[in-house]
């Protein structure tokens, strides 16, 4: 994962980063949508939950229970994938969380510009006052300094967290559900011609050369 050189960065480039940078807007617009994913799932989880224990008592034999358990393997794997897309939201919701943590920890360009350029006019004219404003260059140098050690404090921790999130973001989602059970078709028509389909005397027996009726 790539990390950003913070510390090398001046204060007010790094300032800079953040004050002309997008924002939060998209990241919290993909929140929303992971999160509408997430009742999606849930809400389908729920119906077809519903739906199954009102058609149980018609499944029959075989493979109306395959269908059933089929039903709940999908319902599963529906309630998993939810978790997951709810996961992803407080991914987003972090990382917007984080930003906003960063914008306001960080000394504006604006109080960096103007102590740069009070150090220079200072560092300018001091001669001509005979060093009068040398302890004030003292001073905007340390400020400086001290502005240079926080943004650079808080844009490594941005890029650390945001590293975190990243790699939390990019674990494998859960396996797809299959769309019923491949045997259930097979197994339903089973146990229908188990139950139905019972040959008696009156029914055409089947041979190799064909079907003979008794006239």
């Amino acid at each position: 994962m790539a990390i950003h050189p913070w510390p090398l960065s001046d204060p007010a480039t790094t300032a800079r980063l953040f004050e002309g940078g997008p924002g939060p807007d998209t990241t919290l617009a993909n929140a929303a949508a992971w999160a509408v994913e997430a009742a999606i799932h849930d809400l389908s989880m729920g119906l077809s939950a519903v739906n199954i224990a009102g058609l149980l008592p018609n499944f029959m034999g075989v493979g109306g229970v395959a269908s059933a358990d089929t039903g709940a393997l999908l319902n599963a794997l529906a309630g998993v994938m939810g978790g997951h897309c709810l996961k992803q939201q407080l991914i987003a919701v972090s990382a917007s969380e984080l930003y906003a943590a960063a914008r306001a920890g960080l000394i504006p360009s604006t109080i960096i510009d103007a102590n740069r350029v009070e150090c220079a006019n200072d560092v300018a004219i001091n001669p001509v006052v005979l060093g009068a404003l040398t302890g004030r260059i003292g001073e905007l140098t340390a400020e400086y300094g001290e502005y240079w050690a926080q943004n650079a404090s808080v844009g490594s921790a941005y890029g650390s967290g945001l590293n975190s999130l990243t790699t939390a973001l990019l674990s494998t989602p859960p396996p797809a559900a299959m769309g019923a059970n491949p045997a259930g078709p097979a197994m339903m028509a089973s146990s229908v011609m188990g139950t139905w389909w019972r040959p008696t005397a009156a029914t055409p027996q089947v041979a190799s050369g064909g079907t003979k009726e008794r006239r």
